[in-house]
C-alpha cells in the first residue's frame, strides 16, 4: 500500500470513530468534522507514519483512546437495541412514492 493510501486509510478510520461516537451520543450523523479537521488533515498528510511507512505508536494510542470512547458511548447510548423496522419500511415507501410521482 502506498504512503498516501495508508495515510488516507488511517484518516478514514479516525473519522469513522468520531462519526460513530456522535451517532451514539448525539443521535446525529456529523460528517463534516470541524473540531477534528486539523487532526484528520495531519493524519491524511502522513504525520502518523514513520520514515518506513509504518504506523506510529502515537496513532495506535489515538485509536485505542477513540475505541474506549466508542465503547463507553455504546454502553450509554439512548438509542434502542434494535431498529424500528416498520418505521424504516414506511419511510422507504414514502421516498419511493415521491420518486415515482416526480418522474
Amino acid at each position: 500500500m502506498t504512503r498516501k493510501a495508508l495515510a488516507k486509510h488511517q484518516s478514514t478510520i479516525v473519522m469513522l470513530y468520531y462519526i460513530g461516537i456522535d451517532i451514539l451520543e448525539k443521535e446525529d450523523v456529523i460528517v463534516y468534522r470541524e473540531k477534528e479537521h486539523d487532526l484528520l488533515r495531519s493524519i491524511r498528510n502522513g504525520n502518523f507514519l514513520d520514515d518506513n511507512n509504518q504506523t506510529t505508536q502515537e496513532f495506535f494510542e489515538l485509536v485505542n483512546e477513540l475505541d474506549k470512547c466508542f465503547d463507553y458511548a455504546k454502553k450509554n447510548t439512548s438509542l434502542p437495541e434494535t431498529p424500528d423496522y416498520k418505521a424504516i419500511e414506511d419511510f422507504r415507501k414514502e421516498i419511493n412514492a415521491k420518486v415515482i410521482v416526480e418522474k
